[in-house]
């Protein structure tokens, strides 16, 4: 990576830093891309070269997510199970949701993204996303595995289930106070028992 993208990542990084710490103290709808532009020091015309809309800052990171899990998906060991792969490669959501920290300044921006309609559909946006990606990498790695005899709605199947793992994990954890980690095994592990239970029923 060249020194001019260095930078680049480094003041997209610092940008969300302070938009994220505005949306927080005054509320999205209240904060300015004028008064982010001021916090970090550039004009708003600078702040344009590097996000094109206020939401856009908010839902970076959420780009960056979905990069990192393609990578990840993309590194497992090609004869792993997919099922087992996506498990893997969530431990960055375990790993995020354990550490204090970084959970409440998660925590603090989930409450902004639901402040509004509008952020909040970008986001859900940004979430299908994500999933399409990951089943296209996912679809990816079935034919380089010789497993093109697979259903083409397996990889989608298989993605979405475990997304709705980590929302039944996030919700476990709440009510019962245990690790998000022990949290994700037992969603993943409820599914895959009832799928067999299911296929040989």
């Amino acid at each position: 990576m060249g020194l001019r993208e260095r930078t680049r990542r480094a003041v997209q990084a610092e940008l969300i830093d302070v938009a994220q710490r505005l949306f927080v103290e005054q509320g999205y709808e209240n904060t300015t891309i004028e008064q982010i532009a001021d916090e970090a020091g550039i004009s708003k015309r600078s702040f344009f070269r590097y996000f094109a809309t206020k939401e856009a800052v908010v839902l970076a990171k959420y780009d960056k997510v979905g990069d990192d899990l393609v990578e990840a998906l993309e590194a497992r060991p090609i004869e792993e199970p997919l099922w087992l792969s996506l498990r893997h490669i969530f431990d960055a959501f375990v790993e995020y949701a354990e550490d204090e920290d970084r959970a409440s300044r998660s925590a603090e921006i989930d409450r902004v993204v639901n402040s509004s309609d509008a952020l909040r559909g970008a986001y859900l946006g940004r979430l299908e996303h994500i999933q399409n990606r990951l089943t296209e990498a996912a679809a990816r790695r079935a034919r380089l595995d010789g497993a093109e005899h697979l259903p083409n709605i397996a990889p989608r199947a298989l993605v979405g289930a475990a997304f709705s793992a980590i929302y039944a994990a996030g919700a476990e954890m709440q009510r019962c106070g245990r690790s998000f980690g022990d949290c994700m095994d037992l969603a993943m592990n409820a599914i895959d028992t009832y799928t067999i239970t299911i296929t040989r029923a």
